[in-house]
């Protein structure tokens, strides 16, 4: 994932099964000039705080019959070792991409639109159609709450119209949608990481703060702002400077948003060199100037459509004791699945991670949304 390779990873702040954030809600007001042997500044409401937020818990498994694992045990390991590696990788890659969508989305796949008894189902328009694939097993469910509509529960991706931005559910039973409905990979809703679309908000809550309390516990956030221009955009970056003292330190929007950029150039587009030349998994930069030091703009095809973060990054941090482990139960991470009246032959394999997204400052960070081409 672009965002776990960028940001900190922060493994010490960790204490049970929750992360202790220390997140900026106003300035130190224990301050101000004074005359020579005068009486210092009285301490007032500090500008921290220590909040303690639960992580969440991820999990992917393999499995592979008891017939498989005995003729390993009997000397036929070449097929069983990349059997074994090739599901692995596909597994890695899988909780990848779903990690990618989730640290920008949390449990929202997309919004619905207006679908009428029917078993293909109609997105919003500004859905990002690479968050789905055929056999993903998604839950249709209610905005608000989280419960699953008639017919919405566990059902299985049987085809994709990345034009028309639909999915064709398997099986023959209907469903009716409108746009309080959202799909979602099935049993995530709530359990997800907090994405980048609720940390980088205004108004609302985050890690048990609310923005309307607060004020500087809100980010930069331009609605709607329509067709791509560079004087948008800079006013936009000016208004987090002005709210934060922070500069942004990277730009994150999907392709056509930076393609827009790079056409809007009035001389020729580079590529930064150096440290953006080895992001992992084929990302480049073009680099933007706004009059501090030039901003990294990546292109990533997770990023919410029609969406520019502008993130001080120093201030976001994935909480997590550790990166993806096997779980392992006497020595082996192969655990039998025989027991019990249901019980088959077979043994599976658990990989797990727990973490979050924490925002220690949310008023550096800044995005623009409905950001079209023209």
């Amino acid at each position: 994932a672009l965002l776990t390779k960028r940001l900190v990873k922060n493994t010490r702040d960790i204490v049970g099964k929750s992360a202790v954030i220390p997140i900026e809600v106003g300035l130190a007001n224990g301050a101000g000039a004074r005359g020579e042997n005068a009486v210092l500044p009285t301490p007032l409401t500090g500008s921290y705080q220590d909040l303690s937020v639960d992580l969440k818990y991820y999990y992917g498994t393999l499995s592979m019959t008891g017939p498989a694992m005995r003729r390993s045990a009997k000397g036929d390991k070449g097929s069983f070792g990349r059997m074994v590696d090739l599901e692995s990788k596909g597994l890695k890659r899988m909780l990848s991409l779903m990690l990618s969508h989730d640290l920008y989305k949390g449990h929202t796949l997309a919004v619905c639109g207006t679908t009428n008894a029917a078993t293909l189902v109609v997105l919003d328009s500004k859905a990002n159609m690479e968050y789905f694939h055929v056999g993903m097993e998604v839950d249709i469910v209610a905005t608000s709450g989280g419960a699953a509509i008639t017919n919405g529960s566990a059902r299985t991706i049987a085809a994709i119209d990345k034009v028309n931005k639909t999915i064709t559910l398997s099986g023959s039973d209907n469903v009716t949608t409108s746009s309080s409905h959202e799909v979602v990979r099935s049993g995530t809703f709530g359990k997800c990481v907090n994405g980048l679309e609720k940390i980088v908000s205004t108004g609302d809550s985050l890690h048990g703060v609310d923005g309307g309390t607060y004020g500087v516990w809100n980010s930069t956030v331009a609605s709607s702002s329509g067709a791509f221009t560079l004087a948008k955009l800079q006013a936009h970056i000016d208004n987090v400077v002005i709210a934060s003292g922070k500069y942004p330190t990277v730009i994150l929007s999907d392709f056509a948003r930076q393609q827009k950029y790079w056409a809007t150039l009035t001389a020729n587009p580079r590529y930064i060199t150096g440290s953006a030349e080895k992001l992992d998994g084929g990302f480049k930069t073009l680099e933007y100037s706004a009059g501090g030091a030039p901003i990294p703009w990546v292109a990533d095809r997770l990023c919410p459509m029609e969406t520019i973060f502008t993130l001080h990054e120093p201030d976001l941090q994935v909480f997590s004791p550790g990166d993806w482990d096997w779980i392992d139960v006497g020595g082996s991470v192969w655990l039998p699945d025989i027991y019990g009246a249901t019980g088959k032959d077979v043994y599976k394999a658990v990989l797990f991670r727990d973490m979050e997204l924490g925002c220690t400052s949310r008023i550096s960070q800044g995005k623009m949304t409905g950001v079209t081409d023209s």
